[in-house]
């Protein structure tokens, strides 16, 4: 994998939806969808790859992009799963098809999170403010998945993954949309992590946690808990930590 360029040189670079080799359009797009091979792991995984690349290489409305996305979700939910059994529940030190099969769902996982970035950025520019809120929350709870693998594969995180988090929750919160809730397809009314502000404080408290020190099945499970009770925690501007208990400093810099 190449090193990520920041968020404003992607933004600076996006093209034309003309100058593709996908085509973007909803329609066309639901069709290729429908016409991956999924009982084929590694094409699909391939073809997906490629498709998120260049969605995020390309200028597109908010409310399209969104589309395009949850269009996605499915085959990169079965192309993660397929690929997990090569480095959940194996012997460890994993060897290198299992390495190379959690790299494979967290670069999936990453290029969502930036096609839903992308969304939340152009919708705060532009007049589709009402999606900036699904799109911020669909980065972070694709930047948590990625965190989860990293942590189930024991690996480091990449580089930029803690740097992206940070960044969409920064958005987020400069919006005023860390508490507004995500709607979508398959969200339920009660679920408590549908807001930016949950997503990312699962994600701090599930690091807190020592991940690295639990068994995969533990991981997963502290990951699941965590959807309850991250709506408990409680984010401020730092004050004086003498008076305060349970406290760690979060740098979104």
């Amino acid at each position: 994998m190449n090193a990520p360029a920041s968020i404003e040189a992607v933004l600076a670079s996006l093209q034309p939806r003309e100058a593709a080799s996908h085509d973007f359009r909803p329609r066309a797009f639901r069709a290729w969808v429908a016409d991956l091979p999924l009982a084929n792991v590694a094409e699909t995984g391939r073809r997906v790859h490629a498709a998120l690349l260049e969605m995020n290489r390309t200028r597109l409305p908010a409310d399209e992009r969104l589309e395009l996305l949850r269009m996605l979700a499915r085959p990169v939910e079965e192309v993660t799963a397929a690929v997990r059994r090569h480095f959940v529940g194996r012997p460890l030190p994993l060897p290198e098809r299992g390495r190379k099969a959690a790299r494979v769902a967290i670069e999936l996982a990453r290029q969502m999170a930036l096609g839903f970035e992308l969304a939340a950025r152009e919708a705060v520019r532009g007049r589709g403010s009402q999606l900036a809120a699904p799109a911020a929350h669909g980065a972070l709870e694709q930047l948590g998945r990625a965190l989860l693998t990293v942590y189930q594969a024991y690996a480091p995180p990449p580089p930029e993954l803690w740097r992206s988090l940070h960044r969409v929750y920064g958005l987020a919160e400069a919006h005023g949309l860390t508490e507004l809730p995500a709607s979508g397809p398959g969200r339920r009314a009660t679920d408590v992590t549908a807001t930016a502000g949950a997503a990312y404080k699962r994600l701090l408290l599930l690091s807190l946690a020592c991940p690295y020190r639990m068994r995969q099945g533990e991981v997963r499970a502290v990951y699941e808990a965590l959807a309850e009770w991250a709506a408990d925690a409680r984010l401020e501007p730092l004050g004086d930590p003498v008076r305060q208990e349970g406290l760690f400093v979060v740098h979104l810099d």
